[in-house]
């Protein structure tokens, strides 16, 4: 289980010049920036040792799997505040196993628990500032994805695979702000 002293960081935010800590009381459901995301590759059959970026975009050759093939995986788990002043994050064994599993259903390379779970500390140590306090309801919402890409014109496993994780801070589960939807609903009916 991934679990984390709550230092504070906030000169050091300050001073990188990156997001700003957003009111609590305002989030909604949409990706709030963050201070950095983290980054490991996996070529020639083995992983790096990941690097935490600034730069939460991706990059990728326009014949990459994962846009052709959909060799991608993703999961979603959250990290709270909690009262004695620890950041943990809830059940990420489990969010590792599926992970490994998609991966051997996909062909992709596994992570391991201990990768997994290093990832997140290093991704929530570096955003410390962004998880929403003890009390205020909130959590950070973290999203680790899988993809297969480089140069690949046929099917079969793609050349490089990276692992992502990306986090953004979150209201409760409960919050009341509407949703827009996309369409009406009921759909309109043929004539």
């Amino acid at each position: 289980m991934a679990l984390l002293a709550a230092a504070r960081r906030s000169s050091r935010h300050a001073r990188r010049g990156m997001a700003t800590v957003p009111a609590w009381d305002k989030l909604g459901f949409d990706f709030t920036e963050t201070r950095s995301m983290i980054k490991y590759n996996w070529k020639d059959g083995a992983w790096d040792a990941g690097t935490i970026t600034t730069d939460l975009n991706v990059t990728i050759h326009g014949l990459s799997n994962v846009l052709h093939y959909g060799q991608g995986i993703f999961e979603g788990l959250k990290a709270f505040h909690c009262k004695d002043g620890q950041v943990r994050v809830f059940n990420s064994g489990a969010n590792a196993a599926r992970l490994a599993s998609g991966c051997r259903r996909l062909a992709m390379p596994e992570v391991s628990p201990e990768m997994f779970d290093e990832g997140l500390d290093r991704l929530l140590a570096d955003n410390m500032d962004f998880v929403p306090p003890y009390g205020s309801g909130g959590s950070m919402y973290i999203r680790p994805f899988l993809f297969g890409h480089g140069a690949k014109l046929g099917l079969g496993p793609a050349p490089e695979y990276s692992l992502c994780m990306i986090a953004s801070p979150v209201p409760p589960a409960g919050w009341k702000r509407p949703l827009r939807s996309m369409a009406p609903w009921p759909p309109a009916c043929p004539p």
